[in-house]
C-alpha cells in the first residue's frame, strides 16, 4: 500500500514537473517575444528618424569636467526625437548601439583615451578603470535617467571592476592607491609619434606606405588590421581571436619603427574623427623621434612630429 502511496506521488510531481516546466517555457517565449516587438518597434523608430535625417547627434564643443556634466551634455547633444529612440531601446542596449560610432567621438573628443583632461581624472578616481568603461557607464546612465530610473551607480562600477579582476588586473590595489591619492602613472607614457602624411583617404594612404616601404626598406606592421569597407574602418575580422576588439579598429599605443595606419584622434585629440594618420614610429625618445624626422624629411614635405600623452594600460 505504502509503495502505491508513493508512487501515485512520483506520478503528481512528474506531471507538476511537466507542467510547470511548460508554463516556464511558455513565460520565457511571452519574453522573448515582448523584447522582440519591442526592437523591432525601435529599429522603426531609427529608421523613420534616418529618414528625416535627424538621427545624428551634437558636437562637443567643450569637455565636461565630471560625471555630472557628461549626461547634462549628453541631453544637449540629443534631440527629443532620439530621446524617444533611446527610451525605447532595451536596457544597455544604447550604449552597445553607438559603442564604436558615438562611443568612440566621445572617447576621443572627452580625452579619456589620453587621460590628460579634467573629466578623465575624475572618472578614475571614482574607480572607472577603462576608457570604454567611462563611456559606458555614462551612456547607460543617461538612458536609465532618460527613463526616470535609478542609475545604479554602484551596480556599475562593481560589475565592470569584476570584469577586470577575472582578467588579472589588481583592481584593489588600484583602487587603495586611488583613495590614498597616489598617482598611478603607470597607466599612461609619454611618446613621440612620426606622422608621415594625412588624409581621408585609406587607399592613397596606404599606396604611400607601400612605397615607403619598398624605398626606405622600413618593416610595415598591420597589427592584423585592413580596411573593412562597409564599416568605413581599419579594423580586426569580424571573427578575430581578440573578441573586444574584433570587428573594430585597435591602435598602435607602443615604441616601435614601423610603418602603419592610424587614426589621428588617438594620439591628438583635435583632429577628425576619420583623419587617417601614416605613422613611421613612436618613440620614448624625442632625440630619436627628431633623428627619424630629419631622415625623412629628405624626402616627404608633410612629415611632422607629435607628442602625446599615451594610455597604456591594460585593454582588455
Amino acid at each position: 500500500m505504502l509503495q502505491r502511496i508513493i508512487g501515485f506521488l512520483l506520478i503528481g510531481l512528474i506531471i507538476w514537473s511537466c507542467n510547470s516546466n511548460y508554463n516556464q517555457e511558455k513565460t520565457e517565449i511571452t519574453e522573448a517575444q515582448a523584447d522582440s516587438l519591442q526592437r523591432v518597434e525601435c529599429d522603426n523608430i531609427l529608421k523613420e528618424l534616418r529618414k528625416l535625417e535627424v538621427d545624428t547627434f551634437g558636437e562637443v564643443n567643450h569637455i565636461p569636467s565630471d560625471f555630472e556634466g557628461c549626461l547634462r551634455q549628453l541631453d544637449s547633444l540629443t534631440s527629443n526625437q532620439m530621446k524617444e529612440w533611446i527610451k525605447c531601446l532595451p536596457d544597455k542596449e544604447f550604449s552597445k548601439s553607438v559603442h564604436h560610432g558615438f562611443g568612440m567621438y566621445l572617447r576621443n573628443n572627452w580625452g579619456l583615451w589620453r587621460g590628460n583632461s579634467k573629466l578623465a581624472e575624475n572618472l578614475y578616481e571614482m574607480g572607472i578603470l577603462h576608457p570604454d568603461d567611462m563611456t559606458g557607464i555614462i551612456l547607460n546612465s543617461y538612458q536609465r535617467r532618460l527613463k526616470g530610473e535609478d542609475i545604479r551607480l554602484k551596480e556599475q562600477l562593481k560589475y565592470y571592476q569584476d570584469y577586470w579582476r577575472k582578467d588579472g588586473v589588481p583592481v584593489d590595489s588600484i583602487l587603495q592607491a586611488i583613495n590614498n591619492e597616489d598617482t598611478i602613472d603607470y597607466e599612461y607614457a609619454t611618446y613621440f609619434i612620426i606622422v608621415v602624411d594625412t588624409n581621408n583617404n585609406y587607399y592613397h594612404l596606404h599606396k604611400k606606405m607601400i612605397d615607403l616601404n619598398k624605398t626606405f626598406n622600413i618593416p610595415i606592421d598591420t597589427m592584423d588590421r585592413s580596411f573593412n569597407k562597409v564599416k568605413n574602418l581599419i579594423a580586426l575580422s569580424d571573427n578575430h581571436e581578440d573578441e573586444i576588439y574584433a570587428g573594430d579598429y585597435f591602435p598602435r599605443r607602443f615604441p616601435s619603427e614601423n610603418l602603419s595606419l592610424e587614426y589621428l584622434s588617438f594620439y591628438q585629440r583635435q583632429s577628425g574623427e576619420k583623419t587617417i594618420a601614416l605613422v613611421a614610429g613612436i618613440y620614448e625618445s624625442e632625440i630619436s623621434a627628431d633623428s627619424s624626422l630629419s631622415f625623412l624629411q629628405k624626402t616627404e614635405k608633410r612629415v611632422f612630429k607629435i607628442k602625446t600623452d599615451m594610455y597604456v594600460g591594460c585593454v582588455h
